[in-house]
């Protein structure tokens, strides 16, 4: 394959869809409209498991086992932000994250919401990256 990098995803799909490409890598709620009209087919999705938005398309995790690239949302506060604050304000962002509701608007979206705590998905993000970057050997730039 030969890395092509396109201006956004809307000009990706088209040079998909227009065969300037062969292969994007793309957020899911971008692909839809495309696959429904027959110019993309969905190969595989990067979550460890089966999604609801695509539930007939394979997660790489069944053929590549432990593949998992996952997009995801945070809020920030200052770095002296009171841990009780912190808490409390995640507390209700995943109340609200899993009201019928809500899951209701997200899927409609594209997004399918998983709400943890900002410690765990911070430390999972920079485990699974720093071991890519070890195992590739990919060091900064001096």
């Amino acid at each position: 394959m030969v890395h092509v990098p396109c201006k956004g995803g809307t000009l990706t799909l088209a040079n998909l869809a227009g065969g300037q490409i062969q292969m994007p890598c793309q957020p899911l709620p971008s692909l839809p409209l495309f696959v429904k009209a027959g110019r993309a087919r969905m190969l595989g999705v990067t979550t460890a498991k089966r999604t609801k938005l695509a539930p007939d398309v394979p997660p790489l995790a069944e053929t590549i086992p432990g593949f998992e690239i996952l997009g995801w949302h945070g809020m920030l506060a200052p770095l002296n932000a009171p841990k009780v604050i912190i808490d409390k304000v995640n507390a209700e962002v995943i109340r609200m994250v899993q009201s019928a509701d809500m899951q209701g608007r997200m899927l409609a979206l594209g997004v399918e919401a998983a709400p943890t705590t900002p410690a765990k998905i911070l430390h999972a993000e920079i485990t699974r990256w720093a071991k890519v970057l070890k195992d590739a050997n990919i060091r900064p730039a001096e």
